[in-house]
């Protein structure tokens, strides 16, 4: 496979492992280790791990001012992400981190409408 991305030379690869229930029986999912094993075996290649982050020190340059405010804007509304990276320019996958943990704090909850994911204050989300 290696060679095989060497020869298609990719912008970016995006090496993840599960972090929900697998559709199948026996599948597990890889631990951090093992993809920065993969990672270090395939350099040169732009090889980007993407986990969620489950605590706020595991989001790079983390910065409490872009949580209060996305925190603060979804207690007044529920936004989409769309909604939010068009509010704070930022990237999705950066938002996500975020989104991650205040979900996984309960300060924030997904909820399905129509079919699009909003965001909106969950129960310890409260002022």
């Amino acid at each position: 496979m290696h060679e095989a991305l060497r020869r298609i030379r990719p912008d970016k690869i995006q090496l993840n492992t599960l972090d929900r229930p697998p559709a199948f029986d026996g599948v597990e999912s890889a631990d951090f280790v093992l993809l920065e094993r993969i990672r270090e075996q395939w350099r040169p290649l732009p090889v980007e791990i993407i986990k969620r982050a489950h605590r706020r020190e595991e989001i790079p340059a983390f910065s409490s001012n872009l949580e209060n405010s996305l925190l603060n804007t979804i207690r007044r509304r529920p936004l989409t992400l769309d909604d939010l990276v068009a509010l704070t320019a930022k990237g999705e996958e950066e938002l996500h981190r975020y989104l991650d943990v205040l979900e996984k704090e309960k300060k924030i909850e997904p909820v399905i409408v129509g079919e699009r994911i909003f965001y909106r204050a969950g129960p310890e989300g409260g002022r």
